[in-house]
């Protein structure tokens, strides 16, 4: 009898040594079950399926944050006030934070969301009928950094909003490489104009040239004077198509613009203007004003150009002014264009189709730039441009 209470003994105590390997994650140690099928051996085999349970609750979570942490996302877990509860490796190792200083955190003091200061209310995170948003964003460490942030509201067994999933995709290179793609189409298609307006002058105007020149020798040898006025009719007729190709070759590609800077081009462009008695061009490019990409003086003389047409077609304006510069310890180049014209309602600039906003918009972002554009009606109009130095500047 003692001998059976000695043997138990030991079991017990191999049963609690067993407990300790569990509590340290030795999960794979089991102990026999006996032939008796005592109330002990009932015990070991509770405490068995205890550890088979513990080691696939185990392998299960190491799974899943492997997963997690092999993710190549920017991942936040937040509560519903946007509060951070867990992050994986890539957010740590983006913000240059372990994990422990992340967490606590609002999500909104590392991620800015475009367009709202202070992100998007628990409102909007937790609304039933908008699980799922997404939004642009940029790091507040390094707003260089571009992102594509999708929010998923995390809910419990109950269907009940329970947390935050933020997926941020960081976007820079895939943005960078969009822009490239859209400045070199741009360039094409201007070697192209250039190619056209030297044809058009070179052969058409050559033609027009010798054509005029051929009628002149006639008017001069010409003894009948009843065909004077005739001649007279036809040589301004010629110099008439001969001034229109030649506006037609300087709207194409100004020559100038090949050869010389932004801000000779535009000085010939207000003389051009102000010859017409069409409008009033006054240009103001500062001294301090860094030498400027060629590739992007033309796209700005596309941009000045648009918005002159716009001032005289829509604004009926008898002034443009332009003003070029760089602001004192500033990283950014500032184009000022403004008009006194009629003006109009701002409000109707959500279509995107009308005054040539498409091909300036699409100028102004390959750079990397940004634009506002000012107006009420009678007040004229004014348009602030603001492209970042490092990518217009010969370097």
């Amino acid at each position: 009898m003692k001998g059976d209470e000695t043997r138990q003994d030991i079991r017990l105590e191999e049963i609690s040594n067993l407990l300790i390997q569990y509590s340290m994650g030795n999960f794979e140690n089991q102990l026999p079950i006996s032939e008796e099928g005592d109330e002990v051996d009932a015990l070991i085999a509770g405490v068995n399926m205890l550890g088979e349970e513990l080691q696939h609750i185990t392998f299960s979570r190491d799974f899943l944050s492997r997963v997690y942490n092999s993710i190549a996302e920017i991942l936040f877990v937040t509560d519903l006030k946007g509060n951070i509860e867990d992050v994986n490796g890539v957010a740590s190792e983006t913000l240059k934070l372990n994990k422990y200083e992340i967490i606590g955190s609002n999500i909104f003091d590392f991620i800015s969301i475009q367009g709202s200061e202070k992100g998007i209310s628990e409102v909007d995170l937790v609304n039933p009928k908008r699980d799922k948003m997404e939004f642009d964003g940029e790091l507040r460490v390094n707003n260089e950094i571009k992102l594509k942030c999708n929010f998923t509201t995390l809910r419990d067994l109950n269907d009940e909003p329970s947390g935050i999933l933020l997926i941020a995709e960081d976007v820079t290179d895939k943005i960078a490489t969009e822009k490239l793609v859209i400045r070199t189409i741009i360039e094409t298609q201007e070697k192209e104009r250039n190619r056209f307006a030297s044809d058009l002058h070179d052969s058409l105007g050559q033609q027009l040239s010798g054509i005029r020149f051929y009628i002149s020798a006639l008017q001069s040898n010409s003894k009948d004077p009843s065909l004077g006025q005739q001649f007279n009719k036809t040589l301004s007729s010629i110099d008439n198509a001969i001034q229109e190709l030649r506006d037609i070759c300087f709207n194409l590609m100004p020559r100038t613009l090949e050869r010389h800077t932004l801000k000779f081009s535009l000085g010939e462009l207000a003389t051009k203007f102000d010859v017409g008695d069409r409008l009033k061009l006054s240009v103001n490019y500062s001294a301090t004003t860094p030498d400027l990409t060629k590739a992007f003086e033309i796209a700005c003389f596309r941009i000045i150009q648009e918005f002159l047409n716009n001032a005289m077609k829509h604004g009926k304006a008898s002034k443009v002014d332009v003003k070029i510069h760089v602001p004192k310890n500033s990283k950014d180049l500032i184009i000022d264009l403004k008009d006194n014209g009629s003006g109009f309602d701002t409000k109707t600039l959500k279509d995107k189709s009308g005054m040539g906003l498409r091909n300036i918009q699409t100028r102004v972002e390959s750079y990397f730039g940004s634009y506002k554009i000012t107006s009420s009606k009678g007040k004229g109009t004014n348009m602030m441009l603001k492209f970042p130095l490092a990518f217009v500047t010969l370097q």
